[in-house]
């Protein structure tokens, strides 16, 4: 965990660590499409760190979020990743759009 007020003991001085700088980056949209959560080739992991650190005004799911509907494969950091997609769509401008896929 990081924060301002991690120390460290280094030959017995307390040295404070600096909080790593996670700068946010803001977009009007952002298109996500293949994430394929379920799927041992989804890389929910970078997919969570990148959603943590954007804010969007639109975010469009293009498609092929899951790998199918057997969501008991679905492992910490594709539950993570989701979790960070709906937070992220509570936060956007909110438009439902359909469409029937092959």
């Amino acid at each position: 965990c990081y924060s301002c007020n991690t120390m460290r003991i280094v030959n017995n001085a307390a040295q404070q660590i600096p909080a790593p700088t996670e700068e946010l980056y803001y977009y009007d949209a952002i298109i996500i499409s293949d994430i394929h959560l379920g799927s041992r080739m989804c890389q929910a992991k970078e997919l969570d760190e990148f959603l943590s650190r954007i804010r969007v005004k639109y975010l469009i799911l293009a498609g092929d979020v899951f790998d199918d509907l057997q969501f008991n494969r679905l492992q910490h950091w594709h539950w993570q990743a989701l979790s960070r997609i709906r937070k992220l769509l509570q936060e956007c401008v909110t438009r439902k759009l359909g469409a029937h896929g092959a």
